[in-house]
């Protein structure tokens, strides 16, 4: 079972109403925390699956990274990154872009990412419900190979 902070990123990476999140969520009471390496900008959190746990049909890797938040003793916004290798949960990645990652994070705060709707714009903005869709794109591999 994954608790504490990889716990929580994990139980947000993973919410809303999508098969592939569905299947990746049935992955989680096999899955344990293998490492844990952190530095003054964030941490790396290797996960292990069971073999015998289901898992996506996809050869790729990818990543789920529309969740950002706000860690307890962090001056600005924290991103996370949830990544899948060969369909099954690997690794959650936490990044701040100042030295100032905290021994023992606490998240205070989170909320999802989109694709800015204003066609000019090339960013993220902060959206008040997950788009689901937009959150798997990944799934669909790198639309430049």
């Amino acid at each position: 079972m994954i608790d504490g902070f990889a716990g929580e990123i994990l139980e947000r990476m993973l919410a809303g109403d999508h098969e592939v999140l569905s299947e990746l969520r049935a992955q989680v009471p096999a899955a344990e925390v293998r490492s844990v390496e952190a530095s003054e900008y964030g941490t790396l959190i290797d996960l292990w699956v069971a073999d015998d746990a289901g898992q996506l049909d996809v050869e790729h890797r990818f990543a789920l990274d529309d969740l950002f938040g706000k860690v307890d003793g962090v001056d600005g916004e924290v991103g996370f990154q949830l990544h899948i290798v060969r369909g099954r949960l690997k690794t959650i990645e936490a990044w701040v872009t100042s030295p100032d990652w905290p021994a023992e994070p606490r998240l205070v705060d989170s909320w999802y990412v989109a694709y800015d709707p204003d066609p000019e714009a090339a960013e993220f903005v902060r959206v008040d419900e997950r788009d689901v869709e937009f959150a798997v794109r990944g799934i669909h591999g790198d639309p430049e190979d």
